[in-house]
C-alpha cells in the first residue's frame, strides 16, 4: 500500500490561484494538505486511486485554501445567488443537497469538482456476478 505525499509544484502548477509563493507558502499549502488527508486518505488503495486519488487530494486541499481565505476576508462561505451594490442587498442560492458534507464541499468551485469526482466513483456500488447457487450452495456435482 503507497501513500501519497505532497509534490508542492505540480499542486501550483495545477492550481495557479495558489501560485503566489507569498500569499501561499510552501508550509500553508503542506498544513491544509494535512488537513485534507482526514477527509480524503491518503493511502492509494480503493475505488479512487492513482492520479484520481492525488487529484482529489489537491480539490479538497485547494477547497480548503480557499474556505481560509473567505474567512479571513470576512466573506460568508455560501453560493450567492444574487447581489445589488446600492442599498446593499445580497441573496444566497438553496442547493438541493442531502447532507452538510455535500454543502460544505458545494462553498467552492473545487469542493464542487470534487463532489462530483467522488459521486462518479462511489455511484453504482458493488456488483458480483455469477448463479446464486456459488454463494453458499454446492452445484449438484458437489463443486461450488
Amino acid at each position: 500500500m503507497s501513500t501519497i505525499t505532497l509534490d508542492i509544484a505540480a499542486f501550483r502548477n495545477q492550481f495557479q490561484a495558489f501560485a503566489s509563493i507569498v500569499n501561499y507558502p510552501d508550509a500553508t499549502i503542506q498544513m491544509y494538505f494535512d488537513m485534507s488527508s482526514n477527509y480524503v486518505s491518503t493511502n492509494n488503495i480503493g475505488y479512487l486511486n492513482g492520479t484520481s486519488r492525488v487529484l482529489a487530494l489537491y480539490l479538497m486541499t485547494a477547497h480548503l485554501l480557499k474556505i481560509a481565505d473567505g474567512i479571513a476576508s470576512g466573506n460568508l462561505v455560501q453560493a450567492t445567488q444574487n447581489a445589488s451594490e446600492g442599498s446593499v442587498s445580497i441573496g444566497f442560492a438553496t442547493i438541493p443537497l442531502k447532507n452538510q458534507f455535500q454543502w460544505w464541499l458545494s462553498a467552492t468551485q473545487y469542493g464542487q469538482q470534487l463532489l462530483a469526482m467522488l459521486s462518479v466513483f462511489a455511484t453504482g456500488g458493488l456488483y458480483v456476478g455469477g448463479a446464486l447457487n456459488r454463494a453458499a450452495m454446492r452445484k449438484p456435482n458437489g463443486s461450488f
